[in-house]
């Protein structure tokens, strides 16, 4: 509804010319170019000039003269009670200027807002429940890998405790799906050639396709490199491809093309990651494309939505996830699509600027370890699984579910404990804090950061603090091979 505002609120001192010649023309360009709703009315309140925004707004057709009523009202061409928001000033002999702004369009930018707040709400309780699954499954992991290293092989309890295994690898799995969501996940940074990712992936899944899918491949040669996590990335071109797949019910036309692009940093009007703009710059694309049924407005505002789908079952987060990867490695999407146009998705990730360097691996020296470990984790059942798993290798380890306990065991062993492994989220003092307070006391003490969350968000609180990062989950093989590894060059 439209809101009575006098037009008699502020006089002005001289005219403002409306022409379109000579001094007069910045002023029509700024005019005709703003969303706002402009016009100018005389002493009898008829419009005598406006920009296509007005007549667009109240649904007018431009240049036709018609009066304004006496209550700051606008009637539509047909004759209904415009739906805008209203505002002027008086200007001399009479005369007046008006603004007015389509409330269906604030309405539009409050749904944007409720949306964003929504889909952030959700990733936060995807991240914290990923979190804490994390936790249990290094539990699980750990264990169940520990006790597979001492069972007969080829006994029954042997295969029983791989189950196991392979149940939890598949659920940290859901998890790291969970992560990407919220935009925490675990990347693994690393220079990624996507037209060979894209390749490698589509050639993988292509039974996944269907036989009667049409595959048009537009491949780029030569691509800059990406920082990022190839596992991620692959996550991406799987979902889209077999979305896309799906879309043209395993019959029809599918088109993935890898190039680069210079984006200018403003936002896009395809763009769909809520609030964000990816910054100017150069970017190394994904495109694929399907001759299915598309999707109206409303769908694509809802398809990245983890509770949304469009299938007769939802099967995992899918685009949900794809949001969360990009989100994370600094990129942008695009949607493009009508009802029976097909669907474009466009996933836009920054070039990197470095180039690759080819480094020899260091060669194992073969030497075994042992020492002090100090354990920091308010996990119980973490704390058991990494104490069970470095004693059954050799060393001594002492435990402790926080700050205040980690300190007292280093004041009572001191220069002894030769590394700690500490949780970066517990109550209290988060595990940097501890770890600025162990360096205190012994400023060469070796430290591995340990999280189920992303390297990169562990790395932001620890900085130079850690020697090393441990993902959870873990099996008990990658716990004893990053300690060695740490430890090593003591």
């Amino acid at each position: 509804m439209s809101e009575p505002n006098s037009l008699q609120s502020t006089p002005a001192t001289g005219s403002i010319p409306i022409g379109g010649t000579g001094s007069d023309r910045p002023f029509r360009r700024l005019m005709d170019s703003n969303i706002v709703g402009i016009a100018f009315r005389d002493r009898e309140r008829v419009i005598t000039d406006a920009n296509d925004a007005f007549f667009r707004i109240l649904g007018r057709t431009p240049g036709l003269e018609f009066a304004e009523a006496a209550d700051s009202v606008f009637l539509t061409a047909a004759g209904e009670r415009a739906p805008v928001l209203v505002g002027g000033a008086s200007l001399e002999e009479g005369n007046g200027l008006v603004f007015t702004f389509d409330i269906g369009e604030l309405n539009r930018l409050e749904e944007k807002l409720r949306q964003t707040a929504k889909l952030e709400s959700l990733g936060i309780l995807a991240g914290g429940i990923a979190h804490d699954f994390n936790n249990l499954l290094t539990g699980i992991l750990g264990n169940a890998s520990l006790a597979l290293e001492e069972a007969a092989p080829g006994s029954n309890l042997a295969e029983l405790l791989r189950s196991v295994v392979n149940a939890g690898e598949c659920a940290a799995a859901l998890a790291h799906q969970m992560l990407a969501y919220s935009g925490r996940g675990q990347f693994r940074q690393e220079q990624v050639d996507l037209s060979a990712l894209v390749s490698e992936t589509l050639t993988l899944i292509g039974s996944a396709l269907g036989r009667a899918v049409r595959l048009n491949l537009g491949i780029a040669p030569a691509l800059p490199p990406v920082e990022a996590d190839p596992s991620q990335l692959q996550q991406i071109i799987m979902n889209l491809a077999i979305n896309a797949a799906e879309a043209v019910d395993n019959k029809g036309e599918i088109s993935v093309r890898t190039g680069t692009a210079d984006l200018d940093g403003s936002r896009h009007p395809n763009d769909v990651i809520p609030g964000t703009a990816a910054p100017a710059g150069r970017y190394v694309f994904l495109e694929v494309r399907d001759s299915g049924g598309g999707m109206d407005p409303e769908t694509i505002q809802r398809i990245f939505d983890p509770f949304f789908t469009t299938k007769s079952m939802g099967r995992g987060l899918g685009l949900a996830a794809v949001l969360g990867i990009v989100r994370s490695h600094g990129g942008a999407i695009r949607v493009t699509s009508s009802p029976g146009r097909g669907t474009t998705f466009a996933v836009y990730l920054p070039a990197s600027e470095s180039v690759a360097a080819e480094l020899e691996p260091d060669a194992p020296d073969g030497r075994a370890y042992s020492g002090i470990v100090l354990v920091v984790d308010d996990e119980h059942y973490v704390r058991e699984t990494v104490r069970r798993t470095l004693e059954a290798a050799g060393y001594t380890v002492v435990c402790a579910p926080g700050s205040p306990e980690a300190i007292q065991l280093f004041q009572s062993l001191g220069s002894q404990i030769d590394l700690a492994i500490v949780d970066m989220t517990m109550p209290g003092e988060g595990g940097d804090e501890v770890v600025r307070r162990l360096r205190h006391h012994n400023p060469k003490l070796k430290v591995i950061a340990t999280s189920g969350y992303a390297e990169l968000e562990v790395k932001e609180k620890f900085g130079t603090l850690m020697d090393a990062f441990l993902p959870k989950p873990y099996r008990s093989d990658r716990l004893r091979e990053v300690v060695a590894e740490t430890l090593r060059y003591k």
